[in-house]
């Protein structure tokens, strides 16, 4: 079935099925060899089914609530670990914190997240003392393979993390490289390290006061040890963030992030993160050589990252039309990771992208059953609405999402597009006017003022603000690529010449 799969997927159409019929006979021979008992490929040994393993969230039982940044952090710490072990698949954090405070089964967790094992744990801390309790479970059963406690100074923190990977990796027979030490110690400073948890804590929440409070904590978790890399970092993600959503004026924030990039890699050359970070900053550039060069490099290092995959297709993959992989890939990430909002969210848009509507649809109904908040999902549903002509579905979708996300700059855009190509026109420009005013205090990517203008039916107007957009670097602007809702005007002059200015076009 892989193979017939493989094969429906191939680049060169030559290779492909031709027709239907052709499929319908691979797998018909494919029902007759299950039939008669044997493999469609005798000659391929069955693989054989790695372990696999959800680290959930450790329950903080320490006197202070706030202290939940440090027993998360150390969950986390251990997921990154042993997913970089080829002989073991591990859930990636967006899933397996789903069931945080939630009553479930493990039979129940393990079949939702499709593994065999859990690890559960409690962190109790209490000034330079902390207490760490963990057990791996059967998730068939219920069963204890193995529990520890460890009660020890918090200088010892990164040493049982590391005892628990061991533990695990012995339990689960799991091959490990002779000497390797599974978690890498960054800093020997414990209040850097602490530091450090409390700016990812904050940064994972996704607001502008949450990520306030992590550049302040990422600034002193440096000041506390300049060589710590994992700090430099979050500082270069922090930036980041800012200006691709327009919280920043891109031109301010990128060569703020590219220097904290730069300079994590300078401590630390196989941080993969970093490595990444620097390929989006490259592609931002619109140099794409450099930007090819410094993905690869991080997926050489940790090719199981989600984080590096997603800004590897969405920034290099999607520019250069490399599409049919990106499914692929997508697809696999969501089996793997089934309980993220976001990986949902991100097939849904690579089906948008591939003229897939209701596969869209379907994913981004699924990223909104796990996360009612989610405003990305809401916003892509109602485009896809916009696509299929259904007005008034779209129009309630992107609305309810630009609530979501305060009405920022970036999703009033899209949602004046919706009004615009929906007959609304003069909501469309009510909202154009309130950017303007947006204007006077605040930075407003020129893509928000773009995409109205373009669903007005002024595209002169919106090439204006596109090619401003690139002059400004808002990497908005790649959207403009791939999104079918630009279909319309792929062979307009000025969008052949918005390619070569961005070097897409020889």
């Amino acid at each position: 079935m892989e193979r017939i799969i493989n094969k429906a997927l191939e680049k060169d159409r030559k290779l492909r099925c031709q027709t239907a019929s052709d499929m319908r006979a691979d797998l018909q021979r494919l029902k007759r060899a299950h039939d008669l008992g044997r493999t469609a490929a005798p000659s391929v040994a069955e693989p054989t089914r790695i372990p696999s393993l959800a680290v959930l969230p450790f329950a903080n039982l320490s006197a202070d609530k706030e202290n939940e940044y440090f027993s998360d952090g150390l969950a986390e710490e251990i997921i990154n670990a042993l997913s970089r072990l080829p002989g073991l698949r591990v859930t990636a954090r967006t899933s397996s914190f789903f069931f945080r405070g939630k009553e479930a089964d493990v039979r129940e967790i393990g079949a939702r997240l499709n593994v065999a094992h859990l690890l559960e744990g409690s962190v109790r801390k209490a000034g330079n003392r902390i207490r760490v309790t963990a057990q791996l479970v059967s998730a068939a059963d219920g069963y204890h393979l193995w529990s520890e406690r460890y009660d020890r100074e918090m200088t010892d923190v990164f040493a049982i993390q590391d005892e628990i990977c061991l533990a695990i990796v012995d339990k689960l027979r799991v091959e490990l490289a002779s000497g390797r030490t599974l978690v890498k110690r960054y800093t020997d400073n414990i209040e850097a390290y602490n530091l450090y948890l409390k700016g990812r804590h904050h940064f994972y929440k996704w607001t502008p006061d949450g990520l306030a409070k992590s550049k302040e904590y990422f600034e002193q978790a440096i000041a506390m040890d300049q060589n710590y890399a994992l700090a430099w970092f979050g500082l270069a993600e922090f930036y980041q963030y800012l200006g691709l959503f327009g919280l920043m004026p891109p031109k301010v924030a990128n060569p703020q992030s590219r220097q904290a990039a730069l300079k994590a890699l300078e401590l630390d050359d196989m941080l993969a993160e970093a490595h990444s970070m620097a390929a989006v900053l490259r592609a931002i550039e619109f140099d794409w050589k450099g930007a090819e060069r410094e993905f690869l490099r991080a997926l050489e290092l940790d090719p199981e990252s989600e984080d590096v995959r997603f800004s590897y297709e969405f920034y290099y993959l999607m520019q250069m039309r490399r599409l049919d992989e990106v499914v692929a890939s997508y697809r696999r990430a969501v089996e793997r990771n089934p309980l993220s909002p976001f990986l949902q969210f991100r097939l849904g848009w690579w089906y948008c992208v591939t003229r897939q509507w209701d596969r869209a649809m379907e994913q981004w109904r699924n990223a909104l059953e796990i996360d009612p908040h989610h405003f990305l999902a809401h916003v892509n549903l109602g485009l896809a609405h916009l696509q299929k002509g259904e007005f008034e579905e779209a129009i309630r979708a992107c609305e309810t999402g630009a609530q979501l996300v305060g009405r920022s700059p970036w999703a009033l855009g899209l949602l004046g597009l919706t009004y615009a190509l929906a007959g609304r026109t003069s909501q469309a420009r009510r909202l154009l006017e309130e950017l303007q005013e947006l204007t006077q205090k605040a930075y407003v990517q020129p893509y928000s003022f773009g995409v109205i203008h373009y669903g007005l039916g002024d595209i002169d107007g919106a090439f204006d603000w596109f090619e401003k957009a690139v002059d400004e670097r808002d990497s908005s602007i790649l959207n403009i690529t791939g999104h079918p809702v630009f279909d319309p005007v792929r062979s307009h002059p000025r969008y052949q010449a918005l390619l070569r200015k961005m070097n897409l076009q020889p």
